[in-house]
């Protein structure tokens, strides 16, 4: 299964290569996942794009998105990919 998030990452937002690495560290460690990364639209230098590979489909919410966990992110809240 392959998962896709994007991201909308203007000039101004210094810290934001730090919080797609936490989101992507927080993917990692889900059962299954195999391979990940965070790369720049060619096109939108505000797009970016976090491809995830599983080798089974992980949780899925009602609303068919992702679920991730308080205790997977550190932080309170869920995220949802």
């Amino acid at each position: 299964m392959i998962s896709v998030t994007h991201f909308v990452a203007y000039e101004n937002d210094a810290d934001f290569g730090d919080r797609a690495g936490g989101a992507l560290q927080a993917l990692a460690d889900r059962p299954g996942y195999l391979r990940g990364g965070v790369g720049r639209s060619t096109d939108d230098t505000s797009a970016w794009l976090q491809p995830s590979s599983f080798e089974q489909l992980p949780e899925i919410g009602p609303d068919g998105l992702l679920v991730m966990h308080r205790s997977d992110l550190g932080s309170p809240g869920d995220a949802r990919s």
